[in-house]
């Protein structure tokens, strides 16, 4: 543990005019504090383990690299302690080492344009992330981890044309994070994972389109099973010429009180493709909702497709059954139904149930909701509105909730928007303390 009776706190442009000034003359536990304003320039943590945050969040504070050519963030070498970043927009028209044309996306190098993580363990939280220029011609990423340990909470990823993650021999864990309106090139996606296992919960993955693989593609090469796993995850609305997800080879793809619904493949002429292929892998479905839509009269579609898959597993989920080209017979308490009703599912990408929906009170019976009613299946049970924190009641706690959310600046998740924000503006402030205390009363 780093000795916090040792740390310095540094101020920027109080102390120095440079965020990259303040890191270089910081030493293992300090805290970089940075005032709201625009700052130009790409830094370095290297082996340092040093906390940067903006004081008033990131809708004051940018880091804007536009006309530097380099990465934005750079962490390497802090492989015992977590560094933090939190709190930024960052902007940035840099091109990262470019990704190959090629079907195996997973297999090569490629660098960030905005982050690179290499070698090192790192926190980043409440983030937006821009990038200012359009790649048409070139395979970009926005953020590139390699042999690292990296948690990322509350991020916003719009309007891009770029892939978002890049990983190799890497933890990674994606929390109370939204991604959306991504329009990508023909070897680009959200996602390209080899070697890795990544835990992505309480996040959105919404409006995107890739051209080839789909949104996520994972791949593995060794003797060992990584894990790939979502939670409380939604994935809608989103197009892909052959699939969303590709699973290849010896990865655990497993899906948990998750919403996969409305998504489109079309277009790519390849027989019996699938919105999750899974590749002589294993997948595991509990709790979830997977409905989606296929566009085409020519080719066979299936919301799942298996090829030599090692074991399949259904438990209490929504799906459509005559939707899968795999034979199996292990969907345990599973129900088919076109007919999920959600609250509103375009207002802050919510998806919640309404209360008659089919998914109320069906799913795992070993787990119990904060109602004390059977879980329901799905990214979210049913919710009260301004009730956040699913306590089935609303009351000061929520007030506190939504309090703290406004003082800390933080982007809030979806969940977080539909509970507490009176109107669809994405924000948290003071009249929506208002109307919460009015609900209560």
């Amino acid at each position: 543990m780093i000795n916090s009776l040792f740390s310095v706190e540094i101020h920027v442009p109080q102390d120095y005019l440079l965020i990259q000034d303040a890191i270089d003359n910081s030493n293992t536990g300090d805290i970089i504090m940075v005032s709201p304003g625009v700052y130009y320039e790409s830094i370095m943590i290297d082996g340092k383990y040093i906390s940067l945050i903006s004081t008033h969040g990131p809708f004051s504070t940018t880091i804007n690299g536009i006309a530097i050519s380099a990465p934005l963030i750079n962490i390497q070498n802090c492989s015992d302690f977590f560094p933090l970043v939190s709190g930024f927009t960052l902007i940035s028209d840099h091109v990262g080492m470019e990704q190959s044309t090629t079907h195996i996306p997973y297999l090569l190098p490629a660098a960030g344009s905005i982050i690179n993580i290499i070698n090192s363990k790192a926190n980043f939280a409440n983030l937006v992330i821009h990038e200012e220029i359009d790649h048409a011609s070139v395979e970009n990423n926005i953020v590139f981890i390699k042999d690292s340990n990296v948690n990322l909470n509350r991020i916003l990823y719009e309007n891009s044309k770029d892939g978002f993650i890049v990983a190799f021999n890497s933890e990674i864990e994606i929390s109370n994070s939204t991604i959306r309106n991504i329009e990508l090139n023909d070897y680009e996606y959200i996602f390209s994972i080899s070697n890795t296992n990544i835990t992505v919960s309480q996040s959105v993955l919404k409006n995107t389109h890739t051209q080839f693989l789909g949104q996520i593609v994972i791949g593995k090469s060794g003797s060992e099973y990584v894990s790939v796993e979502f939670r409380d995850f939604i994935m809608a609305e989103n197009t892909s010429s052959y699939s969303i997800i590709t699973s290849y080879d010896m990865v655990d793809t497993k899906f948990f009180d998750s919403t996969i619904i409305n998504n489109i493949c079309n277009g790519f002429e390849l027989p019996h493709t699938g919105a999750i292929i899974i590749y002589h892998g294993n997948l595991f479905v509990e709790n979830s909702i997977i409905i989606n839509d296929f566009q085409t009269d020519d080719y066979n579609y299936f919301d799942f497709k298996f090829e030599n898959p090692i074991d399949i597993s259904f438990n209490y989920s929504i799906i459509d059954t005559n939707n899968i080209n795999h034979f199996y017979d292990n969907c345990s308490n599973c129900a088919e139904s076109n007919e999920v009703s959600f609250i509103n599912p375009e207002l802050n990408n919510s998806y919640l149930l309404t209360e008659y929906s089919p998914g109320i009170d069906s799913g795992n019976p070993n787990n119990i909701d904060f109602d004390g009613t059977i879980s329901d299946i799905g990214a979210y049970q049913y919710l009260i509105e301004g009730d956040g924190n699913f306590d089935n009641i609303v009351n000061i706690s929520d007030i506190l909730i939504l309090i703290n959310l406004i003082l800390n600046n933080s982007i809030p998740s979806h969940i977080e928007l539909f509970a507490y924000s009176s109107v669809d503006d994405e924000l948290l402030d003071i009249l929506d303390i208002v109307r919460l205390v009015n609900l209560i009363l």
